[in-house]
Formats: structure tokens, sequence, C-alpha cells
């Protein structure tokens, strides 16, 4: 992926906006539960590098590397059980590799739960992770992010 992000086109994207594009194509299908982690390990790991880079949009309906990473992890993610995408998360964000990735992520779950109202137990089931592990996931993330701040001062 990282050498993809070196390889601009003549548009003025990259070979990994094409590849990230050609994957989300793909999210919809079955993936074999042994590939989901890695694979999403993997979007994460990149993810720091695919943000820098300056893919230039075709047109104002573009989306960003960010939101295109961001769905294809979304809908991978949707082809593993509630328990296994919260581990799978809380891995990723102890790690620490992808803050913005991260953040984003964070950012999203919260908008999904958050949009429901009061009548939250029918929408459930839709969400990436329950309440709880949302709540898990932001102090962990609060924790690295913190973290972070320190260890650059």
């Amino acid at each position: 992926m990282i050498e993809l992000a070196k390889q601009k086109l003549p548009n003025g994207t990259t070979q990994a906006r094409v590849f990230l594009e050609q994957l989300e194509n793909y999210t919809e299908e079955k993936i074999p539960v042994n590939y989901i982690p890695p694979i999403v390990e993997t979007l994460f790991d990149v993810s720091e590098e695919l943000l820098s880079q300056d893919d230039e949009s075709n047109s104002i309906l573009d989306f960003g590397n960010e939101i295109l990473i961001s769905r294809c992890i979304s809908q991978i993610l949707r082809q593993i059980d509630e328990a296994s995408r919260f581990e799978l998360l809380k891995k990723v964000i102890i790690q620490g590799k992808a803050l913005p990735i991260i953040n984003h992520e964070i950012a999203t779950l919260k908008e999904q739960q958050s949009q429901y109202g009061t009548d939250k137990s029918n929408y459930e089931e839709e969400w990436l992770v329950n309440a709880q592990h949302l709540k898990e996931l932001e102090e962990l993330t609060t924790r690295i992010l913190v973290k972070s701040d320190t260890s650059y001062k």
C-alpha cells in the first residue's frame, strides 16, 4: 500500500487511492473471517501514510483517502460479530499507529449511536460496537492520545 501511495497517476491521484476505491467495491463480498483482522490492521497501519498523500480529487463528489479508508474498515468489520469488532478495534487503538484514522473511527461510532435519540434499543444491532464498548474505546483512545502528546514534549 505504501508503495502504491508513491505511484502518482497522470490525473493526480495515486495507485493507493485506486486500490482503496476498488477494495471498497469488494467489502460487501464475504471475506474469510481469518483475513479480516490483518486487512483491518493493515488499513490502520498505512492510513497515516496515505492521509499524508495529497491525492487530487477528480470532482467535487470525490471522497478523501480518510473517508475511503474509514468506509472500507467499517464495511469489513460488519462481517464479524460485535465482540470481535470491539477486540480488533481495541488492539488497533493500543498499537496507536494511526491516530487520525482512530479519531475518525471513534467520531463515526459516536455519531452512529447519537443519531437514534432515545429509541436506541431498536438500532443497537446496526451499530459496529455497543454503547459500553464505545465508551471503553473512547477512554482507551484518550489515554493513547495523552500518552502520545506527552511523548512528543
